[in-house]
């Protein structure tokens, strides 16, 4: 995880021409089996996983690892008598709802394949105004075709206050496309732009005060901050924040906490990144000190770890070039107290280069 997190990643990747013929070959594959296959029933669109024969022969049964999977969510659950039975109850009413449906084990049809599942728990837009509303149960609207519904098997208990044993398994399969499987959300789309699909969208939430007057107060979203690609959005400022997660106080560093910290943040849109260089580059120098995971860090980097007074620290950046050179310098700047040069940079200018100053 360190290798790949650390490198700086290349301005741009050129993508081999065997490789975007492979893609466009698999694009093709895709849609033409899709089309082939997609049907239109009373109670919606049927489709099926595009799956070449290689991936079906490699694609195991499992059985007896979704039964230790099985027994594993049961007991991390049991620790939560609320939690095990709100779990239960999803699962019996996708069961009424002819999501998923009770198969018999002794069934050998078709390719066969147990899922493991456990609990979740918790371009943007150039136009001033964005609408974001939630797609009632997206992926369980898009019905499966029943050849391939053994390949999306799953086990659960019969009585979940008992142990999973073999008495106490259901065998259960999707009905619909389930979420985090690969391939729903492209099934989705598809069957989406195939045809007009009949979803309800529910929760709207926008930053146009008109539009959200003219929708029924009943499918209105009651909070103004939403969830905006891993972002916060506050619809009322239209304004997106990141919420940083912040870590219990730690007496020493290690490469492990450190590591941790750093990439806790989720920020798909880079925000960060002016802030998470320095302890990015604090990180990657660990890796040239022979320190074990958990052995604490040298004292200039430890520091850190004893800040415990939130502050307001403005930071003053200057920077200058001339045809020699060119240079950087940022100081932090508590008020009350004197500037403090955090860090410089300098670079000579290239001997052939015909830049100009200010591009410098």
């Amino acid at each position: 995880m360190a290798e790949r997190f650390l490198p700086v990643d290349p301005i741009s990747r050129i993508y081999e021409t065997t490789e975007k013929e492979e893609r466009k070959l698999a694009d093709a594959f895709v849609s033409k089996h899709f089309n082939e296959t997609v049907q239109s029933h009373n109670d919606g669109y049927y489709a099926q996983y595009a799956m070449k024969p290689v991936a079906q022969d490699e694609l195991p049964d499992n059985y007896n690892l979704a039964v230790s999977r099985l027994a594993s969510t049961r007991r991390s659950l049991s620790t939560d008598r609320n939690l095990l039975s709100f779990y239960d109850s999803i699962i019996q009413d996708q069961l009424s709802l002819g999501q998923i449906e009770l198969v018999d084990p002794s069934d050998n049809s078709g390719i066969i394949h147990y899922l493991a599942h456990q609990p979740v728990l918790r371009p943007d837009r150039l136009r001033p105004y964005l609408i974001v509303a939630d797609v009632e149960k997206a992926f369980l609207q898009v019905k499966l075709c029943p050849s391939q519904r053994n390949m999306l098997r799953f086990l659960w208990l019969k009585d979940i206050d008992k142990p999973a044993t073999p008495q106490n398994i259901l065998t259960l399969r999707f009905c619909v496309t389930p979420f985090g499987v690969d391939q729903s959300p492209c099934l989705l789309n598809k069957i989406i732009n195939h045809h007009s699909m009949a979803i309800n969208l529910r929760d709207y939430s926008s930053n146009s005060p008109s539009f959200m007057e003219a929708v029924s107060e009943s499918d209105r979203s009651k909070d103004t901050y939403q969830k905006l690609l891993g972002l916060t959005w506050n619809t009322e400022t239209d304004t997106l924040s990141i919420k940083i997660p912040i870590s219990a106080k730690r007496e020493t560093e290690s490469k492990r906490t450190m590591l941790s910290t750093v990439s806790s943040s989720y920020d798909p849109l880079g925000f960060l990144n002016p802030l998470l260089l320095p302890p990015r580059l604090s990180v990657q120098s660990l890796w040239n000190n022979p320190l074990k995971w958990d052995e604490a860090v040298d004292d200039h980097i430890n520091r850190y770890s004893h800040i415990s007074v939130a502050q307001d620290i403005i930071l003053i950046a200057f920077s200058d070039a001339s045809k020699q050179a060119m240079a950087a310098s940022i100081y932090s700047y508590v008020p009350g107290d004197s500037p403090v040069l955090l860090i410089a940079k300098t670079r000579l200018a290239p001997i052939q280069s015909n830049s100009t100053i200010p591009k410098m």
